[in-house]
C-alpha cells in the first residue's frame, strides 16, 4: 500500500505510546494465504489487517475479525452507506472502509438499440436488463470482462448478491453470466 509508512508515522505521532510494526504481507491471494495461516495457527495474528471487501465475510464468519462497533460506530456518517455496509455484518462493524473509487459501464450501443434495452444506471436496473437480454437471446452473454477481473468489480456484483455461475476461458478472455441468487 503506497504511503503506508507515512500513515504509521502520523498515527504514532498522535499516539506516542503505541508502536506500529508495519508488515507488507503482499496482496491478493498471497496476503490472504498468510493471514489464513496465522489465524488457523492462532499465533502471529496482526492487530490490524487490510482486506478487500469481498474477503471480509469469510474472516468474519470464522471469528478472525472482531466487532469494533463500540470504537468506530460514530464514524458511520462519514462514509457512503454502501461502503459502510461492506464492513458491517449481523449488526457488527469489522473494519473501516478505505479505497473506493468510481466505476464505469462500457456497452455496445447497437445491441442495446437492437434489443430495446435501457442503459442501466443502477445495479438493480443492470440486473433487470440482463434478465431481459437473456430471455431474448438465451445463448448469449450479457457481460464480458477481462480475465483478471478486479475485486472491485466482483465486490459490486456481490453487493447485489450476484455471483458468476459459469466461466468459460478462451484465448485470455473470461465470460461470466450473472445470476441473482
Amino acid at each position: 500500500m503506497p504511503n503506508a509508512q507515512t500513515e504509521v508515522n502520523i498515527f504514532e505521532k498522535y499516539y506516542p505510546n503505541i508502536k506500529v510494526k508495519l508488515v507488507n504481507a503482499g496482496a491478493g491471494s498471497t496476503e490472504y494465504q498468510k493471514f489464513s495461516t496465522v489465524v488457523q495457527a492462532g499465533s502471529g495474528i496482526p492487530d490490524v489487517v487490510m482486506l478487500e471487501f469481498d474477503m471480509m465475510p469469510q474472516y468474519i464468519s470464522t471469528g478472525a475479525l472482531q466487532d469494533i462497533s463500540k470504537y468506530v460506530g460514530n464514524l458511520k456518517s462519514k462514509f457512503s452507506p454502501w461502503t459502510w455496509s461492506e464492513v458491517s455484518m449481523g449488526g457488527g462493524v469489522y473494519g473501516i472502509p478505505e479505497d473506493t473509487g468510481p466505476m464505469g459501464l462500457f456497452y455496445q450501443t447497437s445491441l442495446f438499440k437492437k434489443y430495446n434495452l435501457a442503459v442501466p444506471t443502477t445495479w438493480a436496473q443492470f440486473e433487470q436488463e440482463a434478465l431481459v437480454f437473456h430471455k431474448k437471446i438465451p445463448s448469449s452473454i450479457f457481460l464480458i470482462s477481462r480475465i483478471q477481473m478486479d475485486n472491485g468489480c466482483l465486490g459490486c456484483y456481490g453487493r447485489r448478491a450476484c455471483f458468476p455461475f459459469k466461466v468459460q476461458v478462451t484465448t485470455g478472455v473470461s465470460v461470466s453470466t450473472l445470476l441473482r441468487l
